[in-house]
């Protein structure tokens, strides 16, 4: 508002405008990108919601360790289990200890887990969701 002078209101139509138009891309509430030159999903989701680091299965993948791309990103985080549906495409943030939240670096404007601390995040949270069912019964 304060860069374009407009209102709350006209600031919300235009940037409808653009969105239908094509010309930005809502990522999440208040925040959009430009579709000409759109960042990756990766890039994202350091910023979406912080703090937070590529994890799981994405960076298994990104390291070269697993074939298959995972069909969404998956983050570690020290916020709430959460998932955003982006134009872009899926990201879902797990929640972990913050004894737990290390062993990542930013690469490329990506803030990436090492391969060995994506494993371990994968491990911690299975075993967690093991846990929880397992107390259920």
């Amino acid at each position: 508002m304060r860069l374009s002078g407009l209102s709350s209101s006209s600031l919300r139509r235009a940037l409808y405008r653009l969105t239908k138009r094509g010309l930005l891309i809502k990522l999440s509430k208040g925040l959009y990108a430009n579709s000409f030159s759109s960042p990756t999903l990766e890039e994202i989701a350091g910023v979406l919601y912080p703090p937070s680091y590529v994890s799981l299965e994405s960076a298994l993948f990104l390291h070269g360790i697993l074939e298959q791309a995972p069909h969404l990103v998956t983050c570690v985080t020290l916020n709430k289990t959460k998932t955003f549906h982006t134009d872009l495409g899926e990201i879902s943030y797990f929640h972990i200890k913050p004894d737990f939240f290390y062993g990542y670096q930013i690469n490329d404007h990506i803030p990436l887990a090492c391969a060995e601390k994506a494993a371990l995040d994968f491990i911690y949270l299975q075993l967690k969701k093991l846990l929880s069912l397992l107390l259920m019964n």
